[in-house]
């Protein structure tokens, strides 16, 4: 196996909990001990000591790029080139990047390049950002000698962008998936059950009103509350809050945020539905997350989210419409799938996405293409 420097430079206090950091801890945390004495992690200055808790037994180096250097394009990729040199290791062969998003990382660098692909959702928002992608993208894509996306839809988003990609670089490696064991830590005092779950960031492309929407339809029906995780946005606190007020759900929706992964669980845990209506996902935890904790899912069918749960959960469509959507719900929380049936797509989720299922993956694509 050849000597691995995996960037997690990018990351930033703020940015710690985020899907893509959480993405390649999971790969690192899980790496055979045999194996990471083979792998450098690079992350900032300010992180150092968090990662050294976090990744015990394997080798990190510091690379920041400084403040003056970030603006002034050539002298900021030379900076960090010059970094990565001193990180390596003298017989280092793969440089790993786990933020496609950075123009840092975008030129050739000394080493072979393997680069994981999230989404391209930017890239579908305006005229504006389909440049600023092809800008980030495009020179991945060319000077890459791996790229993973995380999914087939991803994979077939970068071909439609970005048709003259060398497409036998282009390797799915879906992401791993880990439940935190459940413990309550006080939610236990603040919600009462029955109650429907959803859970994700709070942008727009989320799509949280359709979820709103089509609790409001049905929330004369049943007892249950709706309980929303994610941290306040302006698009929650201008247009949800709003329409919750004026639908008089006030004292039937809670909406937490900052909770733990342990809270989390056992948010899912005791759950009678999960709901998502999101519009983009490049992979989409939540739900997959949901049904290996045994809960009902309600799903939009939207992006790679019937490829990821394997048509394996309840769907409805277009992701817009709330009535569809209502029905769904309703039809499960009338009659829940069996627990048999629960159990079989917890296990095939706990196989599909098991940590190392991902490492295995990746590892043999490096050893291929070394």
């Amino acid at each position: 196996m050849s000597r691995i420097l995996y960037d997690l430079s990018f990351v930033r206090p703020e940015t710690l909990l985020t899907s893509i950091p959480i993405h390649s801890l999971r790969i690192l945390r899980n790496l055979p001990d045999e194996l990471k004495g083979e792998v450098t992690v690079v992350v900032s200055h300010k992180l150092r000591r968090h990662f050294e808790k976090e990744l015990p037994g394997l080798r990190l180096r510091s690379l920041t790029v400084p403040k003056p250097l970030r603006a002034m394009g050539w002298l900021k990729r030379l900076s960090y080139k010059i970094g990565l040199r001193l990180a390596a290791a003298s017989d280092t062969q793969w440089v790993v990047i786990a933020d496609e998003f950075r123009d840092f990382a975008t030129m050739k660098l000394p080493y072979r390049k393997a680069v994981f692909v999230h989404d391209l959702k930017g890239m579908k928002m305006s005229k504006e950002w389909m440049e600023i992608g092809r800008n980030f993208y495009g020179p991945h894509l060319v000077n890459a000698d791996l790229i993973m996306p995380i999914s087939e839809f991803t994979r077939n988003d970068i071909i439609k962008f970005f048709p003259d990609t060398d497409t036998s670089k282009l390797h799915v490696v879906y992401n791993s998936v880990e439940l935190a064991p459940p413990q309550a830590e006080g939610l236990d005092k603040k919600i009462s059950q029955p109650y429907i779950l959803w859970v994700n960031a709070l942008h727009s492309y989320k799509n949280i009103m359709t979820s709103l929407r089509a609790f409001a339809r049905i929330a004369s029906e049943f007892p249950h509350k709706l309980v929303v995780v994610g941290r306040p946005t302006e698009h929650w606190l201008n247009e949800a809050v709003p329409f919750i007020e004026e639908h008089h759900l006030n004292d039937r929706i809670i909406q937490l945020h900052d909770l733990s992964d342990s809270q989390i669980s056992w948010l899912y845990q005791h759950a009678s539905l999960y709901i998502t209506s999101s519009s983009r996902e490049g992979f989409g935890y939540p739900p997959i997350e949901a049904a290996m904790w045994r809960c009902p899912v309600v799903s939009s069918r939207s992006e790679s989210l019937p490829e990821v749960t394997c048509e394996m959960l309840e769907y409805y469509e277009p992701c817009e419409d709330d009535a569809a959507m209502a029905a769904s719900m309703a039809k499960l929380l009338n009659n829940p799938p069996s627990q048999e049936k629960l159990d079989a797509i917890a296990r095939e989720f706990e196989q599909r996405y098991a940590p190392s299922t991902q490492i295995n993956r990746i590892l043999s694509l490096l050893n291929k293409y070394q």
